[in-house]
């Protein structure tokens, strides 16, 4: 495709090329060159869209990452908690319990035979530390300032550690990759089937 190569103000090369058909943008020559021509995945032999991957053989990796996280997890029964499921529910596979998710549910085939746990994580944290390197570093502060010798810093540690225990509560939640709790696909077939 002829790719060019970019070049800074002062004339220096930038170490980085562009297709001019698509304007493509890479730090290789070769993949400039070859962004608008058809590429074949080496795997299973199908054309791979521009500027994209195999969506069979990423899709088919994928399946086999979950099926070893699954084989390799604990299997619980009962969890009461949030679970999350690529795919179902209504808030990104997040909620609050199985049947908070699988209330959006519409047919059995909907239904996984499991779903992750989750595990909490608290994000509201301040540290003094922080606080005192970013007085350090700013652009205002001498050279070799040290924060250490500021005023109230018993003070500010005592409010920070009530702040921090204020909000330990706000929590997000993440997969637990180890625990996958079994669904009873039965139990929620019948309570479609009620619907």
């Amino acid at each position: 495709m002829n790719a060019q190569e970019l070049f800074i103000k002062d004339g220096k090369s930038a170490g980085v090329f562009y297709c001019p058909v698509c304007l493509f943008v890479s730090r290789s020559r070769e993949l400039a060159e070859a962004c608008c021509k058809p590429r074949i995945c080496d795997k299973c032999g199908l054309e791979i869209e521009k500027h994209s991957y195999c969506h069979p053989c990423h899709d088919k990796a994928e399946r086999a990452k979950e099926q070893a996280r699954f084989e390799a997890a604990e299997k619980l029964t009962t969890w009461d908690g949030w679970v999350f499921s690529e795919g179902h529910g209504y808030n990104e596979g997040f909620a609050a319990s199985v049947d908070d998710l699988f209330d959006a549910v519409e047919s059995p085939d909907d239904i996984p035979d499991y779903v992750w746990t989750c595990d909490p994580v608290p994000f509201v944290f301040a540290s003094l530390d922080d606080i005192k390197q970013r007085i350090e570093e700013s652009e205002d502060a001498y050279e070799d300032f040290d924060a250490n010798d500021c005023e109230g810093l018993p003070e500010l540690e005592k409010a920070i550690e009530a702040f921090n225990e204020a909000n330990k509560g706000t929590v997000s939640y993440h997969p637990n990759y180890k625990r996958a709790l079994l669904v009873d696909r039965q139990k929620w077939v019948k309570e479609l089937e009620l619907l």
